[in-house]
């Protein structure tokens, strides 16, 4: 029950945080704000992603030498029950830490989408706002025209 209870409001913590994220792209009017805002947002999926596959790369490591110790303690003929136990429940914890953090990669995927459509969106308007035909006139000439 607490288990669920520990995913449930880990999905509604972030779905909350994408509602925030779409209120204050939704605040922003300034072209210039939200472009800003969006890469920041890609900066900070980014930091977290790479957090998440440092967790990731740290847990197989710390898991496969643990398991390298008991097999070694095995063929010493020590008695390796108790951290067969513990390795088992190290496990699972591990396993319910990462589909926890799974759920905060779907998150960040879909704060990452968001972000990077708003930063195209604003682009392409800047870039067919600088070829209109009337801003075309107002450039300067440059070295090769």
């Amino acid at each position: 029950m607490w288990a669920f209870l520990k995913f449930a409001w880990r999905v509604i913590s972030n779905l909350l945080q994408i509602l925030i994220v779409l209120y204050v792209f939704s605040r922003l009017s300034v072209r210039f704000e939200i472009i800003v805002v969006a890469i920041l947002g890609l900066i900070y999926a980014t930091i977290r992603s790479v957090a998440f596959g440092i967790w990731y790369m740290l847990i197989n490591i710390v898991v496969g030498a643990n398991n390298d110790f008991i097999f070694i303690r095995k063929h010493i003929g020590d008695d390796v029950t108790e951290r067969e136990e513990e390795a088992g429940i190290g496990h699972s914890k591990a396993t319910q830490t990462f589909y926890k953090n799974a759920i905060d990669g779907v998150t960040l995927s879909i704060i990452s989408l968001i972000c990077l459509y708003l930063t195209v969106r604003e682009y392409r308007a800047l870039s067919a706002k600088a070829t209109s035909p009337r801003t075309a006139r107002l450039k300067a000439p440059t070295l090769y025209s």
